[in-house]
Formats: structure tokens, C-alpha cells, sequence
């Protein structure tokens, strides 16, 4: 809901301006098209950084506090390899094969 309150907001921010300067200050329409893209630019980074926000915390509040710091590493020699397992996933470090 919050991304389609920002691409609104920004698509009446191009529409007001690119309205004021082809009606009101009788520009043409190349030039009012591209001086109206700068005020929807604007409106469109800071209302998706506000909408994005939401995510962003919620992220934050998933992520369990002991879940970043309790990690079980072993470091195990198989031949030639050596294997980390790291929260019951085997990532190979250094894999030698000769």
C-alpha cells in the first residue's frame, strides 16, 4: 500500500508541474516534460525510501537475537578438504583437490 501511495504522489508531483509549465508559463512541451521528471524524481526517492521502510523494520524485528551469535563452527580434515559446517549447512573452505 505505502509503494502505490509513493508512485502516486510522485506521478501528481509530474503532472502539477508539467501542467504549470505548459499552461501557465506556455513552455514547450519537450522542455516542460523534462523540467517536470525533476520534482517526480524527487518525490519518488523520498517517498520510496519511506515506503521501503517499512520493510526494513520488519526485517529487523524478524531476525532473532541469538540467532547471529550462537553459531556451532566445526572445522573438520577429510583427506585433503576441510569442511566448515556452519548452522547445518556444509560450506567448503579451502577445497583442495589434487
Amino acid at each position: 500500500m505505502r509503494w502505490v501511495l509513493a508512485v502516486t504522489l510522485s506521478a501528481v508531483a509530474f503532472v502539477v508541474c508539467w501542467a504549470c509549465l505548459q499552461f501557465g508559463v506556455h513552455a514547450d512541451a519537450p522542455v516542460a516534460l523534462g523540467w517536470a521528471i525533476l520534482p517526480f524524481s524527487v518525490v519518488m526517492a523520498l517517498s520510496g525510501v519511506w515506503a521501503d521502510s517499512l520493510r526494513r523494520n520488519a526485517d529487523k524485528s524478524r531476525v532473532h537475537p541469538d540467532a547471529s551469535t550462537t553459531r556451532t563452527v566445526q572445522n573438520q580434515k577429510a583427506g585433503d578438504k576441510a569442511q566448515q559446517f556452519q548452522i547445518g549447512r556444509d560450506l567448503r573452505i579451502n577445497e583442495k583437490d589434487e
